[in-house]
């Protein structure tokens, strides 16, 4: 493909090149390498990319391999939309399952219109970069999937001063399956997240109270971590909450009567826990889309109605986490 200094697509072809040579550091990709590559193929076997069109259903279309001659919107997990002068432009990453190696390239979020990174299940390491957000990066961004790497380290407070400060979209964060250290970042609350999953990491502390004022939060996942303290009764404030899960975890202390002011949950797990004493009434009678409620290796005691379920042995939804 010919590019010169006035070539629209320029830095995006340049981000793209970048991010397939770092994160090639000690091995190639699974698939989709260059075919000039010892790993690439001359057909693009196994390339698939998704391939949206509005109002049809999600298909599967074979993807070029990347760093081909052809527009890097037809290389293979790149997903783009047509904007101002019908120059294609990235929107979304989805290279899970690759074996994408070495620290995550932060350059990346520099794509302006990127609003879906998915690089879960790979062999990415190292800290997770401040840099992924800033005043040119990661302003778009809506989903941001890094679970089952192996990232560690902490997580950069930095990245909400900077989502604050550029008017940042991050709804969706998926972390679990790392090994992260530290605290989960009080600043974490500032945002306005629907999905929080920090599962299956080494976090430790007690939950910040400002994660109780996210009203839009809707997917509480924080199992597998060694988190103390209590679930205070600022829980009642999340009324879009339909799934929390904290088993696995040194959180101890009483369910707070405010549970019942969560009308939306449909999931309550807290297995394995140190929670403790009577289980609230309001579980009972102000919960009418609770299906499933985990108490396994618990203390607590009373009774619940028959029409939720009891876990004996392990979660519901949310094992992936």
């Amino acid at each position: 493909m010919q590019l010169n200094d006035d070539s629209p697509n320029l830095v995006q072809r340049f981000l793209l090149v970048l991010f397939y040579y770092q994160t090639t550091r000690n091995k190639p990709w699974k698939e989709c390498n260059p075919a000039a590559s010892p790993h690439g193929s001359a057909t693009a076997n196994f390339c698939y990319r998704p391939d949206y069109v509005p109002g049809e259903a999600t298909s599967l279309v074979w993807g070029d391999q990347w760093l081909s001659t052809s527009h890097e919107c037809k290389w293979a997990g790149i997903i783009c939309e047509t904007v101002q002068s019908e120059e294609r432009t990235v929107v979304e990453l989805r290279l899970y399952w690759n074996d994408l190696n070495g620290p995550l390239p932060w350059e990346i979020t520099r794509l302006p219109l990127l609003r879906f990174l998915r690089l879960n299940n790979n062999m990415l390491t190292g800290a997770l970069p401040t840099g992924l957000f800033s005043k040119k990066a990661g302003v778009a961004l809506e989903s941001l999937a890094l679970y089952s790497n192996q990232f560690s380290g902490t997580i950069p407070a930095e990245w909400v001063a900077n989502l604050l400060e550029g008017s940042g979209k991050l709804v969706n964060i998926h972390l679990n399956r790392n090994t992260l250290t530290g605290k989960i970042p009080s600043e974490l609350g500032l945002l306005a997240i629907k999905t929080l999953s920090l599962a299956n990491n080494k976090l430790t502390g007690s939950i910040p109270q400002e994660i109780f004022n996210q009203t839009p939060l809707e997917s509480l996942y924080l199992r597998k971590n060694d988190l103390t303290g209590t679930l205070p009764s600022e829980v009642g404030l999340l009324t879009d909450l339909k799934y929390l899960n904290l088993n696995y975890t040194q959180i101890s202390g009483s369910l707070p009567s405010e549970i019942g002011l969560l009308n939306q949950l449909e999931e309550l797990i807290l297995s394995n826990t140190n929670m403790q004493g009577t289980i609230p009434e309001e579980l009972c009678t102000g919960l009418d889309n609770l299906w499933f409620f985990g108490l396994d290796g618990c203390n607590f005691t009373g009774t619940i109605s028959s029409s939720v379920g009891i876990d004996t042995n392990k979660g519901a939804s949310g094992e992936w986490e």
